[in-house]
């Protein structure tokens, strides 16, 4: 698993949010990679990110990964949560 990729801002993982209209809730999304490959969280919580109640997780394995990259997979899944759903980042590393 090649893991050193100087283009990306963020290369351990991201956490996005997005604001529940008329609620003071937010829907977070978080992306790490790890030995197994990524890591994906989805929770629904306040504006410190803090979940109500439990959040879901899915691990995509680095040989399912559609860029062979984990790091790719998570940028590439960032800029589609971004660019379609309307998330901003919140954290990274």
């Amino acid at each position: 698993m090649d893991i050193a990729h100087p283009d990306f801002p963020f290369r351990q993982s991201i956490e996005l949010a997005k604001q529940v209209p008329e609620t003071g809730f937010r829907y977070h999304w978080k992306a790490e990679v790890n030995v197994p490959g990524l890591i994906i969280s989805m929770w629904l919580g306040g504006s410190d990110g803090t979940p109500f109640e439990r959040s879901v997780t899915r691990t995509i394995k680095s040989r399912e990964c559609k860029n062979e990259c984990p790091i790719q997979e998570m940028w590439h899944r960032v800029l589609v949560k971004i660019d379609r759903q309307d998330f901003i980042i919140v954290n990274g590393n």
